[in-house]
């Protein structure tokens, strides 16, 4: 669906969700506008609600395109020529075995495989198997961002939650996790 403000037009997707308690919007490079919808809010409220949005919508759309066009490509926090993303993951996986590996015998603990995959909603994660997985952009990140990234995962391998036990095995390996963890917002 295409709504327009003015000059200003923009597409919006909408999705029923069963998770969502509420109407939200959101913006991303990737997705574009989406409109998230209870399954128990009409189509036309969510519609009301998206229309007293459209200046903020605009305004956040406007930022992202200043955002993107004010990217250069980031090769581990430095600038670099743009490279494929296979070369990417290639890349960003073979120093991750190595941090990982590190991590792990800090710890004392191993891990089964690690992959990167394209996800954006989490930085890593640690199955239950033992397996880690990363964010393919991390690549962009400095390297002891990564490393930080790398030591919660590792982390899980002994406390699968994020208890004051948990953060204590992390700061044991990364002692300057706190500021770390705040680059990656």
């Amino acid at each position: 669906m295409t709504n327009s403000f003015g000059s200003s037009a923009f597409e919006v997707t909408i999705r029923k969700s069963v998770k969502a308690k509420y109407v939200r919007i959101r913006i991303s490079e990737k997705l574009g506008v989406e409109l998230v919808v209870p399954i128990h809010v009409t189509e036309a409220k969510a519609l009301k609600f998206l229309e007293t949005k459209k200046v903020w919508i605009i305004n956040h759309l406007a930022k992202l395109q200043i955002r993107k066009s004010n990217d250069s490509f980031m090769l581990f926090g430095v600038p670099a020529e743009v490279i494929s993303k296979l070369q990417q993951k290639r890349l960003l996986l073979s120093y991750l075995t190595d941090s990982c590996k590190l991590h792990a015998n800090m710890l004392g603990v191993t891990f089964n495989k690690i992959s990167v995959k394209e996800t954006y909603n989490q930085w890593g994660s640690c199955s239950a198997r033992g397996n880690l997985s990363f964010a393919l952009r991390l690549v962009k990140y400095p390297k002891e961002v990564i490393d930080y990234v790398v030591a919660h995962e590792v982390s899980h391998l002994i406390v699968k939650d994020h208890s004051s036990s948990f953060w204590k095995t992390v700061e044991s390996i990364c002692p300057n996790y706190k500021v770390l963890k705040k680059r990656l917002r």
